[in-house]
């Protein structure tokens, strides 16, 4: 069975996979709108696990599997369990996708992705404008006021443009339109000018510009030029999730209002350090990790607002560390710079960009740890789930031959 796509081709895994994975990612992001309210958590959790049945039989038919189906079930079963404990099932449900999409081309999943938060996005806010559904106001009375756009939050919409401007950077590289950056830059300064997420949007602008700086360094002549550039990104990225996993401990733990370049930087960032630091005091960190109810300006999955003492990490490296644990923190650190090692080898300069993107994103916000504002996540399952297994493959071969060899050479 092949469906067609455009130009390419959908074999019947791959199918299976897209539809679950369409109706899961729709999901999630109706889980951070005010429909949320009207929908319930009970009808997310058995459209959700519909959708991880569809996995199950796609794995179950696909037969290109590079270890078999159960070892791994079973592996990421453990790792589901560790997360289910501090985090949501919906969340941990993000597992089995990164697992099922190993041997997905990145670029379908890149494509559909966008082709869905598009709609997505542009489906609510328009609804929200129209008064369809709830457009919340916050801070009205001070001088940042806030619209949640129809969403739980107001950074929910620029987090997802966010992604879609990275995804779109890597889906057209060197071939991205002028015209099409400065339309995701139009559209994602209008959200900006609605919800005043002023670090998420400066982000996706760095990004947009870093494209179109790519796009121009790419028809340079000059190879010299060219070579340079690929070494900065390399050096710059290859390590920058450990870079700032360690920064960020360090300055949360050491935060000191007395240090004013400290007390300066934490103003800049909303009190960012202030809070995290607050927090590492409160709950540390630990090696298997705590559940913690931080409490945030948002609102609730009813709609509600959310009351009492503010207390929020946004910064994704503590988050995680207090949240999971330093070992699954450093199991993941590990993944990720795995990945990018991957990356640099095979010199996919521009995915090393955006992963270190992605890695000064999550100084400021922990929501790239989520599938649904961070569709990378992808690369990472299928660097170690494809490429590190093919590699220790090889290995195993290569001794295999060489000790072949040696028996044959001394019957000789």
């Amino acid at each position: 069975m092949i469906i067609r796509i455009g130009s390419g081709k959908l074999y019947k895994p791959e199918a299976l996979f897209f539809v679950s994975y369409i109706i899961f990612l729709t999901l999630m992001m109706l889980r951070t709108t005010m429909l949320s309210v009207t929908i319930g958590e009970t009808a997310y959790k058995l459209v959700s696990l519909g959708g991880l049945c569809l996995l199950l039989v796609k794995e179950y038919i696909d037969q290109k599997q590079p270890m078999p189906v159960l070892i791994y079930l079973l592996f990421l079963a453990l790792f589901f369990i560790i997360i289910k404990k501090n985090a949501s099932f919906l969340t941990s449900a993000s597992l089995f996708y990164i697992y099922s999409g190993r041997n997905i081309d990145f670029k379908k999943i890149a494509k559909v992705t966008i082709c869905v938060e598009l709609i997505v996005l542009l489906v609510i806010i328009s609804s929200s404008l129209a008064g369809l559904i709830e457009n919340y106001h916050f801070d009205t009375l001070t001088d940042r006021p806030r619209e949640f756009l129809g969403f739980l939050y107001a950074l929910y919409p620029q987090a997802y443009v966010a992604n879609i401007a990275g995804l779109w950077f890597y889906v057209n590289k060197e071939k991205v339109s002028i015209l099409s950056l400065f339309l995701l830059e139009l559209f994602s300064y209008w959200i900006f000018s609605r919800t005043n997420s002023r670090l998420c949007f400066l982000l996706t602008t760095f990004l947009l510009i870093s494209a179109l700086f790519y796009k121009a360094v790419y028809y340079i002549k000059r190879d010299r030029i060219k070579s340079i550039v690929k070494v900065i990104v390399a050096l710059g990225f290859v390590f920058s999730f450990v870079t700032c996993y360690i920064g960020s401990l360090w300055i949360h733990i050491k935060y000191d209002s007395a240090v004013s370049w400290m007390s300066r930087i934490n103003s800049l960032l909303g009190n960012r350090f202030y809070y995290g630091n607050m927090s590492y005091i409160q709950y540390g960190i630990s090696a298997f990790g705590k559940h913690i109810q931080w409490l945030g300006n948002g609102l609730d999955p009813t709609g509600k607002v959310l009351t009492g003492q503010y207390l929020y990490v946004d910064n994704l490296y503590l988050q995680v560390s207090q949240k999971y644990g330093l070992l699954l923190t450093m199991l993941a650190l590990v993944a990720i710079t795995v990945t990018l090692y991957v990356c640099w080898k095979q010199k996919d300069y521009v995915l090393l960009f955006i992963f270190g993107t992605v890695a000064l994103h999550a100084l400021i916000d922990d929501l790239v740890l989520h599938l649904w504002y961070n569709t990378f996540w992808f690369v990472v399952g299928q660097a170690i789930f494809v490429n590190v297994w093919r590699t220790h493959k090889k290995r195993v071969q290569k001794r295999e031959n060489e000790i072949c060899q040696m028996t044959s050479e001394s019957f000789n």
